[in-house]
């Protein structure tokens, strides 16, 4: 492959600029990903519900948003829990005698919001830092923390970044 020289800053910063729209939506995808992963792994498949029917809203609602540009050299994108995709719901899941009923992303008293936020934003937090309830706690599971020592460690974003450089003779 023949190597590009380039002569100004600005054809530098062009180029760029050409590449980072190119990938930061291909970055941001593989972050999702692997965010995806840990949301399974780390919940999903930690244990089996038997007061509860899984939605898998929480999972449905990871989302990469769409690409901006913040200043001359500064790109962003966010990867995040779409709340409108985590919805409040009635269940229909049989439960034993004594127990009670779990609805979808909801309160024991059927309220849809606490403190101000829906309770599906709360879900997302309570499965990641964990919650006390008396009726029912548990310790986080920690996958956005997985998610970022991950990215952190296996450099997704550098990777792709040096693909991209490579592929266009940098």
């Amino acid at each position: 492959m023949a190597i590009r020289k380039l002569y100004r800053w600005s054809e530098f910063d062009k180029l760029y600029n050409q590449i980072m729209e190119k990938a930061m939506p291909t970055i941001a995808q593989k972050i999702s990903e692997t965010l995806k992963n840990y949301v399974k792994t780390n919940w999903y498949m930690s244990h089996t519900p038997q007061f509860y029917e899984r939605t898998y809203d929480v999972l449905n609602s990871i989302t990469v948003g769409k690409l901006t540009k913040k200043g001359k050299n500064q790109w962003d994108i966010l990867i995040y829990f779409d709340k409108d995709k985590i919805t409040s719901d009635f269940s229909n899941f049989e439960i034993p005698d004594g127990f009670i009923r779990l609805n979808h992303h909801m309160s024991i008293d059927d309220q849809t919001t606490y403190d101000g936020s829906t309770i599906g934003e709360w879900v997302v937090y309570w499965m990641n830092y964990g919650q006390n309830s008396s009726i029912h706690g548990y310790v986080g599971t920690h996958f956005l923390e997985d998610t970022t020592k991950f990215t952190r460690t296996d450099k997704t974003h550098i990777k792709a970044m040096n693909n991209l450089f490579e592929s266009m003779g940098l």
